[in-house]
């Protein structure tokens, strides 16, 4: 009896989330265990590929894997990012954060991106950009 109502109770919250709009795959054990994030498409070969343009994100989504080279957050609208944003990402090579709203980004939100090549930011708010130093990035020879 016991698990019939557990499989009762997995069907009505699948039935809640899919009718509220919300995708069930985005909950539970799928968040935050190095996986694709949720809205997102994924490419994991010799580099991971994690593509969440057009998503509709208002923030940096969580659970993209560590070892991520290229990261696509482009045509969302992804208003501020936090301090050391993408810290958690030290392969990360090429991020596009193009086709946004932000408006200021944190002097330290790409530290910690020492392999970092390409950092796309057109098609925003900006009014400045902080100077990305050795601390942040990897200078270019």
């Amino acid at each position: 009896m016991a698990n019939i109502n557990t499989r009762l109770f997995t069907l009505v919250s699948w039935c809640f989330l899919l009718v509220g709009g919300l995708d069930p795959r985005c909950f539970g054990e799928n968040v935050g265990n190095g996986g694709c994030p949720c809205g997102c498409k994924c490419h994991i070969g010799s580099s991971t590929i994690v593509d969440c343009s057009g998503a509709n994100l208002t923030e940096v989504p969580i659970g993209i894997g560590r070892n991520t080279t290229k990261l696509d957050l482009s045509m969302n609208i992804i208003a501020t990012l936090p301090p050391r944003a993408f810290s958690h990402l030290p392969h990360l090579e090429e991020l596009s954060l193009g086709d946004n709203n932000l408006t200021e980004l944190p002097a330290t939100a790409f530290e910690g991106l020492t392999k970092l090549k390409t950092l796309l930011l057109q098609v925003n708010h900006l009014t400045q950009v902080p100077q990305i130093g050795r601390a942040s990035c990897r200078e270019r020879v």
